[in-house]
């Protein structure tokens, strides 16, 4: 029996929130190790017991920082969460070699199972089925593509220490290889520093199953399925538990796969399985050893505490008893709110945050005046709920996004709305490349027409506001200030809630428990990449410069690459729209962007 009184995380935004929650349940002290970005930034810098500072903002990858800061906590142990450090097998040993507990699995087993040819020759001993791959040491480009035309084009480019959606490229055909090799070796190097890369057979409109399962280093339990299909640039967006399209028989064969290979690294603490389900069969993909982001449907549905689950692992050293007879009671649906625009990260002042607490489960660590930053993954909070079937949680869905407004920064909410009403969503069709065919219907409502009605508001407002006194006048002005409104249009009665900024006009629009739609109308429409006509390139947000194509002189084609910048922990290819030639170069490579700075300069190419 280890003693846990106090735990230190590693880790920081929704996922340290939510530690930090199960720690208050049991009466366990929590110590929050954070960046200079989030101190005092975040709802986990206010709810943890203490707090400790380790600077600077790519902290959270710094094992030596990390490790003082754990020194100075005097915790009992450390949880790494999700993503940074949590399956870094040098990690975990050094915290376990320092006298800590680490809460998750052993250094051995994560090092075995994040080496994707020891995974895969794992699974092959336990005849579980894996998917056709190259993962050798030898790493040189000629190699990589002759063992790419044994596999079979398409296929996947994938970083062979990666995770959450980070260093993948889907490569169609010989003639594409070598770019999406390297901008993949980037992607890998700026997220996991290692450029080893695996290569994979792609399976076209495959539905991406993983099984939950637990372990003590003896014995090991599933914990039922999630369906993670729906994706973009390989990262999650919808999640559900369990998969609608399983039967028994299919169920009870993956969840023994997923046993197997858990048992085969004599797996210790919480851990998911994941396969591809491709027609009537399937195929181990990868083992996340670490808590998942999706982790909270499977909480839903069987009305368990994953972390609680954790730390009962770690401190007893044994598998609670009884978690065979838990049975799945209805259905439960996350929707990841990634703070974006088309894909592309938004970052910014949050002015206003709300939501219906009693209507849904809401995973975030961030509140109103919480700034969101470019140095971090994207996904601002998780919507999630539970009902007795599958289609009430969708009206659920459809109700919590009603309510759910977020200004300051641009989200997906609008994208999440369409999925989940989406035909092949609700017809359980949607595959792992669905989003890839997904488009975005029309509006629901005239929203130029809208917008003219608000501004007219608004200056209405404001016309009266100059005859009131300064004080008045500072109190009721909208700038800042969260006003409602009701228009009919077209006979149908549209309540409004909209904020004035100075990036423009933040509107979010319902009809009864009908969502139509949030965004943000700017003072002047901006084209992402492009200022005056087609003459610059600016950056559309912070980042840094990963990779510079061109010269000085240099005559391009419409759809040429320009350069690669890096932002939010994602890699953005930049392209002319335009025949264009290359007059002006003002970065080069590595120098960290501004949102707005001008990078290159073009004219058009005379023809």
């Amino acid at each position: 029996m280890n003693k846990i009184s106090k735990i230190a995380i590693a880790n920081r935004g929704e996922v340290a929130l939510r530690i930090i929650k199960t720690c208050k349940k049991l009466g366990i002290k929590s110590v929050l190790l954070h960046s200079d970005v989030d101190e005092k930034n975040t709802k986990a810098y206010f709810e943890a017991d203490e707090c400790i500072l380790i600077e600077p903002h790519n902290s959270y990858l710094d094992i030596d920082k990390v490790l003082i800061g754990l020194e100075k906590s005097k915790a009992d142990a450390v949880h790494p969460g999700f993503g940074f450090l949590s399956e870094n097998a040098s990690f975990a040993k050094r915290v376990e070699e320092s006298g800590f507990i680490f809460i998750g699995p052993n250094a051995d087993t994560i090092s075995k199972m994040g080496d994707k040819t020891v995974a895969r020759e794992l699974c092959e001993k336990a005849s579980v089925p894996v998917i056709p791959g190259y993962n050798e040491d030898v790493q040189d480009s000629d190699t990589l593509l002759k063992a790419a035309k044994q596999i079979g084009f398409p296929l996947l480019i994938k970083a062979s220490f990666g995770g959450g959606g980070r260093g993948i490229r889907i490569c169609k055909s010989e003639s594409d290889f070598y770019k999406n090799l390297e901008s993949a070796r980037r992607e890998s190097e700026a997220s996991f520093n290692s450029k080893k890369i695996f290569l994979e057979k792609y399976l076209d409109r495959a539905k991406h199953v993983e099984f939950q399962i637990l372990g003590d280093g003896k014995n090991v339990v599933h914990l039922y399925e999630r369906e993670c299909s729906v994706q973009r640039r390989h990262q999650k967006v919808v999640e559900e538990a369990p998969c609608p399209v399983l039967n028994t028989g299919l169920r009870n064969k993956m969840a023994d796969c997923a046993v197997k290979v858990a048992k085969a690294v004599g797996y210790r603490s919480a851990g998911t399985v994941e396969f591809l389900l491709f027609e009537d069969n399937f195929y181990f993909l990868e083992m996340n050893t670490r808590l998942q982001v999706e982790h909270p449907v499977t909480e839903m549905i069987l009305d368990l505490d994953l972390v609680e689950l954790q730390i009962e692992i770690a401190k007893t050293g044994k598998l609670p008893g009884k978690l065979e007879k838990i049975k799945p009671k209805g259905h439960a649906i996350e929707c990841r709110v990634y703070a974006e625009n088309d894909g592309v990260p938004s970052t910014g002042k949050i002015l206003h945050y709300s939501f219906d607490k009693s209507s849904v489960r809401c995973d975030d660590g961030f509140d109103t005046n919480h700034e969101i930053v470019e140095f971090y993954d994207s996904m601002f909070s998780k919507l999630i709920v539970h009902a007795d079937t599958r289609e009430d949680c969708i009206k659920k869905l459809n109700i919590a996004f009603a309510n759910y407004i977020v200004f300051g920064i641009e989200t997906n909410l609008n994208i999440l709305r369409n999925i989940i009403n989406h035909k092949t969503f609700l017809d359980s069709k949607a595959s792992t490349n669905f989003t890839d065919y997904f488009h975005i219907k029309e509006s629901k409502l005239d929203e130029r027409y809208l917008e003219f009605l608000i501004k007219k508001e608004i200056n209405n407002l404001e016309t009266i506001d100059e005859h009131r006194s300064p004080f008045v006048r500072n109190k009721i002005n909208p700038q800042r200030i969260l006003k409602k409104s009701q228009f009919v249009i077209s006979g149908k009665k549209i309540d409004v809630s909209y904020m004035k900024s100075g990036e423009g006009l933040w509107i979010h629009c319902v009809s009864g428990n009908d969502f139509l739609g949030s965004w943000l109308c700017k003072p002047k429409d901006d084209i992402l990449l492009s200022g005056e006509g087609d003459n610059i390139i600016k950056a559309f947000m912070p980042g840094k410069i990963t990779n510079i194509s061109v010269k000085k002189g240099d005559k391009l084609k419409a759809g040429d690459v320009v350069l690669v910048m890096e932002a939010m922990k994602m890699e953005y290819v930049i392209k002319v729209h335009s025949n264009s030639v290359i007059c002006r170069i003002n970065i080069k490579k590595d120098d960290q962007v501004k949102k707005g700075d001008i990078l290159v300069e073009l004219e058009p190419e005379v023809i």
